[in-house]
């Protein structure tokens, strides 16, 4: 009987703690983006760890990651919560293609590459310079977030220090119908 009592008051306390953090109003105002900085060159290479949350059209994706980028290549494995791949993506100056159950599907470029097969583009040739808070080569316009370039809103947050100086931990992307936000956890 004892026992039933406290895992019932465990349970109240649980539920009053969890309610309780729902009604903690939001900050005021927005954590202010990094400083834009445009690299002149892209680093040789780099390897990052996170997650990744996605909204396309209306529905909710979430999972981890893992990218190296070396000598202008790209392998971005796609992981489960649990740590099981679920998509490799790699992309050569010559190809792109994504692996996931075994099968493996090529596309002329990343973003229809991933949009046919995660249901999501992922516009991995500009990545690598967002991703390292500078916009890619060409055209791009600043916005009070950050900056917009190729059809996409970028902002980048927060600082990690890095081998190569210090990098964003986190960036947003934006266009029609698509969210993407990427929580970095560990720049090498």
């Amino acid at each position: 009987m004892m026992r039933k009592c406290l895992k019932w008051m465990a349970v109240a306390v649980v539920a009053c703690g969890m309610s309780a953090c729902s009604s903690i109003a939001p900050p005021a105002s927005p954590p202010s983006s990094a400083p834009i900085v445009q690299l002149q060159t892209l680093p040789e290479r780099f390897t990052l760890t996170g997650r990744i949350g996605v909204k396309a059209d209306g529905k909710g994706y979430y999972a981890n990651f893992d990218w190296t980028h070396a000598d202008g290549e790209d392998q971005v494995a796609i992981l489960s919560p649990l740590g099981q791949t679920m998509a490799l993506i790699q992309r050569s100056a010559q190809s792109v293609s994504l692996t996931a159950d075994g099968k493996v599907y090529d596309a002329p470029d990343s973003e229809t590459l991933t949009r046919d097969m995660l249901g999501w583009a992922l516009p991995l040739d500009p990545l690598a310079w967002w991703v390292n808070g500078s916009p890619a080569p060409g055209e791009f316009v600043v916005t009070p977030q950050g900056f917009s370039q190729q059809g996409w809103e970028v902002a980048s947050e927060g600082a990690l220090p890095t081998t190569m100086g210090i990098r964003p931990s986190r960036l947003h992307l934006q266009r029609p119908q698509l969210d993407i936000r990427m929580v970095i956890h560990r720049w090498q």
